[in-house]
């Protein structure tokens, strides 16, 4: 299979996984307590897509296996994301107590099999910061990024309820700054040439409705990358 090919193949089962796990939450929500919950379900579904069409694993340089789907996987950059805020941060900045700001995490990455292929397991996995950007995204291509595709999920399992007061924007805001972050991390992520192709923000509620769902698809209609979802 061709790389062009096996990039629609691959962000086709993407978006399908994305399909079925929505419209399973709005079928059956009680079938998910945690945020965890929905990011496996997600996962046993796109590995389940994937392994169907001989593209669930791929051999790196040393022709040792990997798999495409990867839960907590960490950015290109160092970032600050204290209190709900977004910020990416140059190498050289330090944090309030002298420290480097450390590295963000995507919920799920689905990588290249191309990019797993020319590189060893070391830099696959991203963890050491300096190497991986001296390997992977040193001569950065966007006709062959790292990753084809980044998740972020956001679960609101409870009740959202106004404040005392009545003060329905409030109720929401937490919900939304959490996931405008998230968002922000997302396209960050895809603006890196040579890292991402595209993101998803999957936002999900339960049992709110009312003015502070309301106001919640107010604050992220403009946003669209994200695709909210509800359920009683």
């Amino acid at each position: 299979m061709w790389d062009n090919e096996r990039q629609e193949t691959i962000v086709g089962a993407v978006d399908g996984a994305v399909t079925t796990l929505v419209a399973l939450f709005e079928r059956e929500p009680t079938r998910f307590f945690t945020e965890n919950d929905l990011v496996c379900c997600f996962h046993r579904m796109l590995h389940e897509a994937l392994a169907g069409v001989g593209l669930a694993t791929a051999p790196d340089k040393d022709g040792k296996p990997h798999n495409l789907i990867h839960c907590e996987y960490p950015t290109p950059f160092r970032c600050d994301m204290g209190d709900k805020r977004f910020e990416i941060k140059s190498d050289d900045a330090r944090t309030p107590g002298g420290k480097k700001y450390r590295r963000g995490r995507f919920d799920v990455a689905v990588l290249n099999p191309s990019f797993i292929g020319k590189h060893s397991n070391a830099t696959v996995k991203a963890q050491h910061y300096d190497a991986f950007r001296s390997a992977a995204l040193s001569e950065p291509s966007v006709d062959a990024p790292v990753a084809f595709y980044g998740v972020e999920f956001v679960f609101c399992r409870d009740e959202i309820k106004p404040s005392r007061g009545g003060d329905w924007e409030k109720a929401a805001k937490e919900f939304v700054a959490k996931v405008q972050q998230d968002t922000a991390k997302l396209r960050a992520g895809v603006a890196v040439t040579g890292f991402m192709t595209r993101g998803v923000m999957l936002a999900f509620v339960k049992g709110t409705t009312g003015k502070v769902m309301e106001a919640i698809h107010r604050s992220l209609i403009a946003l669209p990358c994200v695709r909210l979802t509800t359920a009683p």
